[in-house]
């Protein structure tokens, strides 16, 4: 009778087994659906009520050979879990190693060099730290009162988002623009690099902002640096990390080597039965 015969290495009184072992199985069924996994895709994952009624099926039976199976599988799965979580965090870091980092990196050392030659440039085009000759529509002017006032000005023909050329200054070109979402006009000032000023009303203060978006430029090369280096660090910390082995591994690898031990022993497999049980509905009414 095959009914008998998957039956044949369950030890007396282990029904209440089967029956958790049954339970179990559809606990893991209905994890899947519930989590919108599929068996192929989280075979190393596992509910946890699943694991609840494993051990309770371990318990229920007398023999400790499916006892100790129960606890390994519940372990290795553990482990598993583990590992895998491990590896997501490995594989992370090998895509920012890889990947990110030397982008960042690169795009750092690139800002670094643009900055450097701005900073040169400005200092070769600039007379008087104060203010120096602005020129504005081919017009050249020597006071900052006179040049701000022109400035706010030329606001007026500004018509769209493009901004308009106006002029150079301390050998930076000048662009006007509105800005539609702070509701502000400002100046753009270009060479390798643009940097821009807001504008407010006071045509004196409108020069100080330019001048102070100019001088801006060589304060912030050490703070690029200090980026530069930090991402370096990050960087050969993450190298370093990538090396680091699943610290569970050898209790992983004892943990199956047991199991598949065990599983020889109960001759799970050979009735292509990794659960205790497994009984066809046609066999049940040809039976009966």
């Amino acid at each position: 009778n095959p009914l008998v015969h998957q039956f044949n290495y369950v030890t007396e009184g282990t029904f209440d087994a089967y029956m958790y072992q049954m339970v179990e199985k559809k606990q893991r069924y209905i994890g899947q659906i519930m989590t919108s996994k599929t068996p192929e895709r989280s075979m190393e994952d596992i509910d946890e009520k699943a694991l609840d009624y494993a051990v309770i099926k371990g318990i229920a039976t007398g023999n400790p050979l499916i006892r100790e199976k129960t606890e390994l599988e519940t372990k290795s799965t553990k482990l598993k879990m583990l590992k895998q979580s491990y590896l997501s965090q490995k594989y992370e870091l090998e895509d920012m190693v890889n990947k990110r980092y030397p982008k960042e990196i690169a795009e750092c050392k690139n800002e670094i060099e643009v900055l450097t030659e701005d900073s040169n440039y400005l200092k070769t085009n600039t007379t008087n730290i104060d203010f120096c000759p602005m020129q504005l529509e081919n017009q050249i002017y020597n006071e900052k009162a006179k040049a701000g006032e022109k400035i706010l000005e030329l606001c007026k023909k500004v018509k769209d988002t493009k901004g308009i050329y106006i002029g150079t200054y301390r050998g930076f070109k000048m662009y006007l623009e509105f800005n539609t979402f702070a509701k502000v006009f400002q100046v753009a000032l270009q060479n390798k690099q643009t940097y821009r000023a807001i504008l407010g009303t006071d045509k004196v203060g409108v020069i100080t902002r330019i001048n102070n978006a100019l001088d801006s430029i060589m304060k912030s090369i050490p703070i690029a640096q200090d980026k530069l280096q930090n991402l370096q660090k990050q960087s050969k910390t993450a190298q370093e990390n990538m090396s680091i082995p699943f610290e569970k591994e050898e209790e992983l690898q004892a943990t199956l080597k047991r199991l598949k031990e065990i599983n020889a022993e109960l001759k799970i497999g050979e009735t292509n039965s990794s659960e205790v049980l497994e009984v066809d509905d046609d066999e049940m009414e040809m039976d009966d």
